[in-house]
């Protein structure tokens, strides 16, 4: 389920051609934190960071090959 979720999401990004998405999972803190969900994020390319705002989450950034999302050309 969560590797379907992914590519969805990352399909939905790429079909609206933003520069990137930014995965922050709060698997560390949860109230039941999973370790093997944590194995499988960080052979995926998670790192864990402290995050400002949500605290100890594993994070990856994903770029779509895009940059700067460009403006649609309007119907004439």
């Amino acid at each position: 389920m969560l590797v379907a979720l992914w590519k969805l999401i990352s399909r939905y990004a790429a079909e609206r051609e933003y520069a990137a998405v930014c995965w922050n999972v709060h698997a560390l803190t949860c109230a039941k934190p999973n370790p093997r969900l944590q194995s499988f994020l960080r052979a995926n390319g998670f790192d864990e960071i402290d995050h400002p705002q949500f605290g100890r989450v594993l994070t990856r950034r994903e770029t779509s090959g895009y940059g700067i999302r460009r403006q649609r050309p309007s119907p004439t």
